[in-house]
């Protein structure tokens, strides 16, 4: 499940790179409702380099973006016992 995790978040990395660049939140949430197809992933998040929250998604029974959907900076996901969180730079 981890190198899954790993493989999506590097694709809507790499899918969120122009819609970053040309400020498209619209895309950008497009690119992350595809994850609706992975019943695990709850929520997810497109940050601007400065951090801020560019785009969000949540499945449709969350109520509230999950505090470890956040991760720090960092290389690898990371598991806490569950769930699972993991953070990739856009990519152009």
């Amino acid at each position: 499940m981890i190198g899954q995790l790993w493989a999506q978040a590097e694709i809507v990395g790499l899918n969120s790179a122009t819609a970053l660049v040309r400020d498209d939140r619209t895309s950008a949430s497009q690119t992350l409702a595809a994850l609706r197809a992975e019943p695990h992933v709850l929520a997810a998040a497109i940050r601007t380099k400065a951090g801020d929250i560019f785009a969000t998604y949540l499945r449709y029974n969350v109520k509230h973006f999950p505090a470890l959907a956040v991760p720090p900076r960092t290389t690898r996901p990371r598991a806490a016992a569950l769930p699972l969180a993991a953070r990739r730079p856009a990519r152009q």
